[in-house]
This record gives C-alpha cells, sequence and structure tokens, in this order.
C-alpha cells in the first residue's frame, strides 16, 4: 500500500516499510534495509528498477555465457552504468551500495562488486553510449573479473 507524506508545502508518494518486509518475505527476497528504505522512499522508481536489473542479467548472460565471474562482472558494471544514465550516478550508489549489504558475499566477491559497480557509474560519466558498453566492459583494464583479483590490487586501486 502507498501513502501520501506531507513535508512542509511538498507531498510524495511512499510504501509502508513493514509492508515491504511483508511482501519480501512472501516472494522469499532477502532484502538488505538499505534496499527497503529506497523501495520505500522510491515507490515509482521501483518497476523502472526492476527492469534495469533484469536488462543487467540478461546483457551479461549474453556477453559472457561461458564464466559465472565474467558474467558477475559484466553484470554489476552493466547494472550500475544503466542506473547512472536512467537516474544519476548518485542514486546509482546509493542502490548499489545497499544491494551489496546482502549477505551471502564473501570479503573479495563484496569488493569486486563494489568496484565493478563504481566502474559503471565511471563509465557513464565519461560518456560511454550503452552500445558501446559491452566492448568496453570486455577490454576495460580495470574490470575486476573474479574475486581472486580483487588482493592483486591495493586498496587505494579498489573503487567504491
Amino acid at each position: 500500500r502507498m501513502y501520501t507524506e506531507h513535508i512542509g508545502n511538498r507531498s510524495r508518494l511512499r510504501f509502508k516499510r513493514e509492508d515491504i518486509l511483508d511482501l519480501a518475505s512472501k516472494m522469499k527476497l532477502n532484502l538488505a534495509a538499505e534496499q527497503i528504505d529506497i523501495v520505500s522512499l522510491y515507490p515509482l522508481r521501483v518497476p523502472v528498477l526492476i527492469l534495469l536489473t533484469d536488462a543487467a542479467r540478461e546483457a551479461s548472460r549474453q556477453y559472457e555465457p561461458d564464466d559465472i565471474w565474467r558474467q558477475d562482472a559484466h553484470r554489476h558494471v552493466t547494472w550500475s552504468f544503466l542506473l547512472a544514465n536512467t537516474f544519476g550516478p548518485d542514486f546509482a550508489k546509493q542502490v548499489t551500495d545497499a544491494h551489496e549489504k546482502q549477505e551471502g558475499n564473501t570479503d573479495d566477491e563484496r569488493a569486486m562488486d563494489f568496484h565493478n559497480n563504481a566502474i559503471g557509474r565511471l563509465l557513464f560519466e565519461e560518456g560511454v553510449t550503452e552500445q558501446q558498453l559491452p566492448d568496453v566492459i570486455k577490454n576495460h583494464a580495470n574490470v575486476i573479473r573474479h574475486p581472486d583479483q580483487v588482493q592483486q590490487r591495493s586498496p587505494d586501486q579498489l573503487l567504491k
């Protein structure tokens, strides 16, 4: 259920946090608290968030069908790029950072994901087009393509 929140002379639509938790539980979705906050604050963006997430998954399967780690890298760069292209880099960072707070990844996997999310935002800011993105991701020297590569970089080389 949505409701209208009034702040001074402004109004905006919101979802109740409890409703999101209930729905996520019914759908067996494990959402981090930050993800629930984003859905609550930006309910009208949710359908687009789902479409962009699906597009990034599909692109990663299409361009990296044989390697799950390269697929993971491609998915994160693409997802962050698409979010930045649609909603701006700040919102893209907010969404991807919230996603990375979910449980289930090792420290190196999480560092890889944070880094590749940042690469996606940088590529957007550098003016890479969506059509150029698959080739750029495949050839970009700073994309981390396996969690083992995290330890080969100094902390100041890892983006977040």
